[in-house]
């Protein structure tokens, strides 16, 4: 009994031990059910359980997932790594079967969406192909997202796409395969956003319409296109294209003609009144520099406007003489077939000429002489004045400089009509002292002309000793036999305004007046000589025996105070010293005679 007993126990616990080795693997493989078949304990079909016995494939909210569907509730299975396909059926998934439209990257079957709609909102990924024809009418709405890339690789779009936001690239890629099948956009709309097209004469947009945005063509053929208001086609063309309407409507092709620039030979050594020879030499160059075919045309540019240079046809274009001193503006215009680009402005500058040389005007002035002065140039220059070339109005002089510095007053002028210069010599200066006014001479308010660079008129004054006045005392001759010593030439009794000597002179020395014979009517010369150094030394002419008995006395004027012209340029009159002589002669006869009666 004892030992049944202990029999049933040792079962009892072999038995336990084998239920719960059932029980463990049964729950290992429940574990490995999928969660379709765990459903099936949850799932409810109105007020039954669901077995979840057949499934269904449905689309995304995305559009680029397949989701399983229990066919008879509304219990979903998503898997995370299930996305849609291109299978080898056209445009269908090749998973769920479901109808797409969109290869998101790649056109050989990458990651897909199931309407246009649904991949505008994938806006970032690398590029979107159609793996089906578009009929779908879309919208791009998507103003802080990356662009949208599309390449239409041989697909129609019949719906209609508008660009409201955002950006949009349309193109066949010169570089793939599928370039080489026609793709077809029925229209297209742009009211914002950005609008870029790339391609070929087989891609074609049967209308483009802009209202707004930016837009930027680059290849393709049009059927028609309406700029915004305000611009024209060539408005929305990428740099380096142009539009030519052919057959099948307005075709943007890359232009023959990338560039056009234009250079300047001799343009820093132009100087007003050039010959041909000299002038400017303007030459265009195109790129590509191998180009055949292009023509020319050279225009003159005035602000905003373009004026075709006559017969200005070739690559280089040689300026016109006659220009006055300033800058001129051109530009070229290349055409190759129905294309024309336009370089860049250049412009040519034609520097002034050099001033005429103005006559320089020497004047002598006492050295303490501070009253007002006036030296009218055309007194002294007015045949030089004539070398201004007058075109530029009415000639004006203004003032201009002097040194050195604290020699004149202040206050100097220059009448600017007559050109005469008032001026007043400072205290203070000293014999020999020189002082150099430089007056600027032009036309109207300008310096010079607009032609020639400044011209100037110096004016040099040199700074000279006083000249006494008087005349020497003398005995007249009344008889032959006599020498000048029997004249008694003097210069007592203050006959001159300063202590000086006068003496007998020649032409060269002084006279030994004991052995000069007095011939009746012939002048002898005197000199003056005068103790201060400040004092110019005077010279004269004494005619000792006259025919009446009576002498003459004439007083030879130094050359102070005169210039260097002889002859006045705004009269045309010689100088006539002999006048003044003779005016001198008859006051010296007045004194003689009064002389001779004391």
């Amino acid at each position: 009994m004892e030992l049944w007993k202990q029999k049933t126990v040792i079962l009892e616990e072999l038995m336990k031990k084998r239920v719960f080795s059932i029980l463990l693997a049964l729950a290992l493989c429940l574990t490995l059910l999928p969660a379709a078949a765990w459903a099936e304990e949850t799932g409810t079909n109105g007020d039954e359980t669901c077995t979840h016995a057949d499934w269904k494939y449905i689309d995304d909210e995305e559009g680029q997932r397949h989701i399983q569907q229990c066919k008879n509730c509304p219990q979903k299975i998503t898997p995370t790594d299930c996305i849609h396909r291109e299978g080898t059926t056209k445009g269908k998934c090749e998973i769920c079967g479901l109808d797409l439209a969109v290869s998101l990257n790649d056109w050989t079957g990458g990651r897909c969406v199931t309407t246009w709609e649904k991949a505008f909102s994938h806006v970032g990924s690398s590029k979107y192909y159609p793996i089906t024809d578009i009929t779908e009418n879309v919208t791009l709405n998507n103003a802080n997202g990356e662009p949208l890339k599309i390449h239409m690789a041989g697909y129609k779009a019949t719906g209609k796409i508008t660009v409201q936001s955002g950006t949009l690239e349309l193109y066949l890629n010169p570089a793939e395969d599928r370039d080489m099948f026609a793709s077809t956009i029925s229209e297209i709309e742009v009211n914002g956003g950005t609008l870029n097209v790339t391609g070929n004469e087989l891609l074609t947009i049967e209308k483009l319409t802009v209202t707004g945005g930016t837009v930027q063509l680059s290849g393709g053929t049009y059927g028609t296109i309406t700029p915004p208001a305000g611009k024209s086609v060539n408005d929305l063309l990428a740099p380096g294209y142009y539009a030519v309407q052919t057959a099948n409507g307005i075709s943007v092709q890359q232009a023959p003609i990338t560039n056009v620039t234009v250079s300047v030979s001799n343009n820093d050594n132009t100087v007003y009144g050039y010959s041909e020879a000299d002038a400017p030499v303007l030459t265009a160059t195109v790129t590509p520099s191998d180009l055949q075919g292009v023509t020319y045309q050279w225009y003159k540019v005035n602000g905003s406007k373009k004026t075709a240079i006559v017969n200005a046809t070739a690559q280089t274009y040689t300026v016109e003489t006659g220009l006055n001193a300033g800058d001129y503006d051109y530009c070229c215009t290349a055409t190759v077939g129905t294309y024309s680009l336009t370089s860049d402005d250049v412009t040519v500058t034609i520097k002034k000429a050099n001033g005429p040389q103005l006559g320089t005007i020497n004047v002598n002035q006492v050295y303490n002489d501070t009253a007002s002065k006036t030296i009218n140039i055309y007194d002294y220059i007015g045949t030089d004045l004539n070398k201004l070339a007058k075109d530029a109005g009415t000639l004006r002089f203004h003032t201009g400089t002097y040194s050195p510095a604290d020699k004149i007053k202040s206050g100097w002028s220059v009448d600017v009509n007559t050109g005469a210069i008032t001026y007043q010599l400072a205290n203070g200066l000293s014999v020999n002292d020189e002082i150099t006014i430089t007056m600027q001479v032009g036309y109207n308010d300008q310096i010079y002309s607009k032609n020639h660079e400044d011209a100037t008129v110096t004016v040099n004054i040199t700074l000279t000793k006083i000249t006494p006045t008087g005349t020497p005392n003398y005995t007249p001759i009344t008889s032959s036999g006599k020498t000048l010593a029997d004249a008694h030439l003097n210069a007592d009794n203050k006959a001159f305004s300063v202590p000086g000597t006068v003496k007998w002179v020649g032409e060269t020395d002084e006279l030994d007046p004991s052995t000069v014979p007095v011939e009746k009517g012939k002048a002898y010369t005197w000199k003056f000589t005068p103790l201060l150094d400040n004092y110019e030394s005077i010279t004269g002419t004494i005619i000792p025996w006259t025919e009446s008995g009576s002498g003459t006395v004439i007083i030879i004027t130094p050359p102070e105070q005169t210039t260097d012209n002889t002859t006045n340029p705004a009269t045309g009159a010689a100088a006539q010293p002999a006048l003044g002589l003779a005016l001198l002669a008859v006051a010296a006869i007045c004194v003689d005679s009064k002389l001779r009666r004391q």
